[in-house]
């Protein structure tokens, strides 16, 4: 193998060094290319959250002890940090331990939010940006669909589908559940400048792309609202003393303000949402933001804060058990994946072996030519390879894989790998 990670997480970097680390997509693919151009890679990929700023390298990778703190170098040239603040604050992952690692992010095994399947599509989009920028290839492109197999396959064994984590996901959720309509939706956001609503408005968008129309309530404009604003011309910001003037046309209203008083009341509510139509009420303050009352009107549905702490909770234990099966299957899929390398590696000598073979099929029948070569390895082999191969040839010759070989046509060999395998009639090894 031939990887690298260098991690800064929330485990161990602090949020000022993260905050200073973090790369904007056209940082990214300049810090990747300038990598790259450094000799450090072959090639290179940054994935930057908010929690975590990371570094994947991979290719043409020299000692590690020697590689590793001419990366610390350049990364505090570029950031204007200090070499030993950033090696201080650093994990690194090598090779199969890299590979490893980075499963289980995909994962979000090693998440703040334990499972949470936000950072595999940040994941995708650090990668999209790669692609773009030409920083990765044929070694990081083939490790992250490994990557993306062993996540889907995390999220389909252990049931996560479907089942939202943070109080702020799970109310969208149950939202566009409640909402009976077909076609765009509005939703107004009352203290969208909050964290949570910052997060409602980032779940609308990533569960309703162009289908919503988000209005977003603000006292003092922030930042990240701004730029979201920027992003997205599906997001509208309005004054939050204008809020009430916006209920007649949403359909889905969520508040989450620190206002220590009602942000709607029913009295407000009747006055400036004349039509009648179904309406979902989202609660996601404490204390409430909304008049309970509210619940008790026509076409109109409230949905508490105690509601989804429930939900949250029973999602939690859920997905505690699942961490668990996710990291033996992290375990399983990282050794196939490095199987696979080192066979592919190894393909030269595996055609050698079937030319071998091949050669002594007219002086051997089957039985005798796998005797033969049971007896050699015997010969051969240390106690550990001995017993290694031989449960390896068990699994091969299983009743099942028989089995599965008359029900299947055999396997076909892939195209990058056929050129190294002796030719057959078929084309197959």
């Amino acid at each position: 193998m031939d990887f690298l990670a260098i991690s800064y997480t929330f485990r161990l970097a602090g949020d000022e060094l993260r905050s200073q680390l973090s790369f904007t997509p056209e940082q990214k693919a300049g810090f990747e290319q300038q990598m790259i151009a450094a000799g450090l890679c072959r090639e290179c990929l940054i994935l930057s959250t908010c929690n975590r700023v990371e570094f994947y390298l991979a290719g043409g990778l020299s000692d590690h002890h020697q590689l590793i703190p001419r990366i610390y170098q350049e990364l505090a040239e570029n950031k204007a940090l200090a070499t030993s603040q950033l090696s201080a604050q650093a994990n690194f992952y090598t090779d199969t331990l890299a590979v490893r690692h980075l499963m289980r992010v995909a994962c979000g095994l090693d998440s703040m939010l334990l499972c949470e399947d936000q950072i595999l599509g940040q994941i995708r989009e650090a990668d999209r940006l790669s692609r773009q920028a030409g920083t990765t290839a044929n070694f990081l492109a083939d490790l992250l669909q490994a990557v993306y197999r062993c996540a889907s396959r995390f999220r389909h064994r252990c049931g996560l589908q479907g089942r939202a984590l943070s109080i702020p996901s799970l109310g969208v959720q149950q939202g566009l559940l409640l909402l009976d309509k077909q076609g765009p939706v509005t939703a107004l956001v009352l203290g969208a400048s909050g964290r949570t609503g910052l997060l409602v408005i980032r779940e609308l968008l990533a569960r309703c792309g162009r289908q919503i129309h988000i209005l977003a309530t603000y006292r003092t404009l922030s930042q990240p609202l701004v730029e979201l604003g920027q992003q997205s011309p599906n997001l509208t910001l309005v004054e939050y003393s204008q809020r009430l003037h916006f209920l007649e046309e949403a359909d889905l209203v969520f508040s989450a303000t620190l206002s220590p008083h009602l942000t709607v009341t029913a009295e407000q509510f009747g006055q400036h949402a004349k039509t009648l139509k179904q309406r979902i009420l989202v609660d996601l303050a404490m204390p409430m933001d909304l008049d309970p009352v509210l619940g008790q009107l026509p076409e109109t549905t409230l949905v508490r804060l105690d509601q989804l702490q429930m939900l949250a909770t029973e999602n939690s234990q859920h997905r505690k058990a699942a961490a668990c099966q996710g990291e033996n299957l992290v375990e399983t899929e990282a050794d196939a994946y490095a199987a696979r390398l080192l066979f592919r590696q190894k393909l030269p000598q595996v055609r050698q072996v079937i030319q071998t073979a091949s050669n002594l099929v007219p002086y051997y029948s089957t039985q005798e030519l796998l005797t033969q070569m049971a007896y050699n390895v015997r010969d051969l082999a240390n106690a550990e390879e001995l017993e290694i191969f031989l449960k390896c040839l068990e699994k091969g010759l299983s009743s099942k894989a028989l089995m599965m070989q008359r029900r299947f046509p055999p396997r076909t060999v892939p195209s990058e790998e056929k050129r190294l395998l002796p030719e057959t009639e078929e084309g197959q090894a």
